[in-house]
C-alpha cells in the first residue's frame, strides 16, 4: 500500500492534484479507495489501480503508449481535459449567446420600426380626426342657421288660400 505522497511522486504530480482527483473519483465509485492510519492516507490496491488509470499516459495515434517521464508530465491530466472540455463548451455557449443577442437586436429593430410606423399613422389619423371634427362643427353651425333662413322664407310665402283670396294679414281689412 502506498501513501498519497508516494503515489504523487511516482506519478510526477502534486499531492493536491491526487486529493482532488481522488475526491472526484470517489463521487463516481462505490469502492473503498483509501484507508487512513495514524493521520496518513494509504491507497488500497483498487485505489492505486484507479489512480494509475486516471493518470495513465495518453494513447498516441499509432496505438502505442508513451512511457517516457517527459510524456507523462505533458500528458493531459483529467483535470486538464475537463478544463479543456469546459472551455470548449463555454465558447460554444458564448457563440450561441451572441447569435441570440444578434437575433434579439434584429427583432427589436423591427419592432421599433413597426412602432415608429404606427406612431406616424396615428399622427396622420389624429390630424384627419381633428379636421373632420372641425368640418362637423362648421356643418352643425350652418345647419343651425339654415332652418332659420328657411323658416323666414316660408313665413313670407303665402299659402294657397291666402293667394286665392288675396288677403294680407298686414292689411287689417
Amino acid at each position: 500500500m502506498m501513501t498519497v505522497a508516494e503515489l504523487a511522486k511516482e506519478l510526477n504530480t502534486s499531492t493536491t492534484t491526487i486529493y482532488r482527483t481522488l475526491n472526484s473519483v470517489r463521487q463516481h465509485s462505490t469502492e473503498q479507495l483509501t484507508e487512513k492510519r495514524k493521520n496518513t492516507t494509504y491507497f488500497t490496491q483498487e485505489g492505486e489501480r484507479v489512480m494509475r488509470e486516471h493518470f495513465s499516459p495518453v494513447e498516441q495515434n499509432d496505438g502505442e503508449h508513451s512511457t517516457s517521464p517527459n510524456d507523462v508530465e505533458h500528458a493531459p491530466r483529467p483535470e486538464n481535459t475537463e478544463i479543456l472540455f469546459l472551455r470548449r463548451q463555454n465558447e460554444t455557449l458564448l457563440q450561441e449567446l451572441s447569435k441570440e443577442r444578434e437575433q434579439n437586436r434584429t427583432e427589436l429593430e423591427r419592432e421599433r420600426e413597426h412602432s415608429r410606423q404606427q406612431a406616424e399613422r396615428l399622427a396622420e389619423l389624429s390630424e384627419k380626426l381633428a379636421e373632420l371634427t372641425k368640418n362637423g362643427q362648421v356643418l352643425l353651425l350652418k345647419q343651425e342657421h339654415s332652418p332659420l333662413l328657411l323658416s323666414d322664407k316660408q313665413n313670407n310665402k303665402k299659402s294657397f288660400f291666402q293667394r286665392i283670396f288675396k288677403s294680407n294679414k298686414t292689411d287689417g281689412v
